[in-house]
């Protein structure tokens, strides 16, 4: 027997985390499950590949009122909308929803 389907195939999304101001990142896995990664920093930006068209949330480390997630791609390319984001407070780090293009994206604490 054969087995025939229309396959979409895409290159993966490079996600980098940078200066150890990452603290974790979730995105809606299949099925609807919501899986978390949890960043740690070994005295490098962290580098993750991911399906393009996730809804990704980020999460920052620091604790300091004001500070927000900043989301940047290499020049002339279109960086991605944020559709939610949280300023930091003194017990919350700050936090950004945006959806992973077709664009490598990397994400830091302003």
């Amino acid at each position: 027997p054969s087995v025939y389907a229309d396959l979409s195939v895409s290159a993966p999304v490079k996600l980098t985390t940078t200066e150890d101001k990452i603290s974790s990142f979730s995105y809606l896995a299949d099925g609807g499950r919501k899986d978390t990664v949890l960043v740690s920093y070994s005295g490098s930006d962290k580098e993750y590949y991911m399906a393009c068209g996730l809804e990704i949330t980020v999460v920052g480390k620091t604790l300091t009122r004001g500070t927000e997630i900043e989301v940047t791609v290499a020049s002339g390319a279109v960086a991605p909308v944020l559709t939610n984001t949280d300023k930091a407070t003194s017990t919350l780090g700050a936090t950004a929803t945006f959806e992973l293009g077709t664009v490598n994206v990397t994400v830091n604490e302003k």
